[in-house]
């Protein structure tokens, strides 16, 4: 699982996503793990202070960079939070 919040998936999982702002290298690095999800909180601003807009840079990198590999499955409220599953790899 990634996360925009990945120290709280960390602290619950004991599993950190990768940090990677190179979409092709992100993708590269979750080949190398089971992942199948991720967590985007959509309508962070990506300038706010650490660490949202920070992890939020990842996430967003990831899903823009690669939108054949995700599928949106969960909506929140106000379609602040996404959750994508991953649907195959490169």
């Amino acid at each position: 699982m990634a996360a925009t919040d990945p120290q709280w998936v960390y602290l619950r999982t004991g599993l950190m996503p990768p940090l990677e702002l190179n979409s092709a290298a992100a993708e590269r690095l979750i080949d190398t793990v089971p992942m199948h999800y991720i967590i985007v909180e959509e309508n962070s601003d990506l300038d706010s202070p650490w660490p949202f807009g920070i992890y939020r840079r990842y996430t967003s990198s990831l899903i823009a960079g690669n939108p054949n590999l995700w599928k949106c499955v969960w909506r929140g409220p106000e379609d602040r939070v996404r959750i994508y599953e991953r649907l195959h790899s490169q």
